[in-house]
């Protein structure tokens, strides 16, 4: 191991948290070796990461796979969201002009601590009616999801467009 500083060989120096420390000979400074990157930063080893989302995706509960694994909630959901993410990323990437005969799409409605008409104008933005809209696409019967919290015939447009930009079509219409 070399030192960042001043480029000279260092010697070990202990150990924190089993990760080798070394303490350069010539400034003395001391460091740790290089963190792996694989989960941004996280310090959780990969096994466990691979374990959290492996329960998940048999569909345990976070606070079962909380209990389950001893890691704690909020760095499950933080390992959930990175993996969304990346699943995105790899589909945008890969998935593309994918031919498709049918897509079905189909609306789910909730609300966000209460409903549109409960909501003041002083309340937050975030509180009120919610949209989920789910579809699938044949052959292959894979799923995804939109989350919208605002006028409907707008963004279930914009969702068709997407759609139909993602599988190389000119266009999705908008059957009920």
């Amino acid at each position: 191991m070399t030192c960042h500083n001043c480029r000279t060989e260092c010697r070990k120096f202990g150990k924190r948290q089993n990760r080798q420390r070394y303490q350069c000979t010539q400034c003395r400074k001391v460091f740790t070796d290089a963190r792996d990157q694989t989960l941004d930063g996280m310090y959780l080893p990969i096994e466990k990461a691979e374990m959290v989302l492996r329960l998940l995706l048999e569909g345990n509960s976070v606070s079962s796979v909380e209990r389950a694994t001893e890691v704690h909630h909020s760095t499950i959901l933080k390992l959930l969201v990175q993996a969304g993410e990346k699943c995105e990323r790899i589909m945008a990437e890969k998935v593309r002009n994918v031919q498709v005969r049918d897509v079905e799409c189909d609306e789910v409605w909730s609300f966000v601590g209460k409903k549109q008409k409960r909501v003041r104008p002083e309340d937050s933005p975030l509180l009120g009616d919610c949209y989920v809209w789910v579809w699938d696409r044949a052959p292959f019967q894979t799923g995804a999801q939109h989350h919208d919290r605002q006028a409907r015939p707008i963004h279930l447009r914009c969702l068709c467009r997407g759609l139909a930009a993602r599988h190389g079509t000119d266009s999705v219409s908008d059957h009920h």
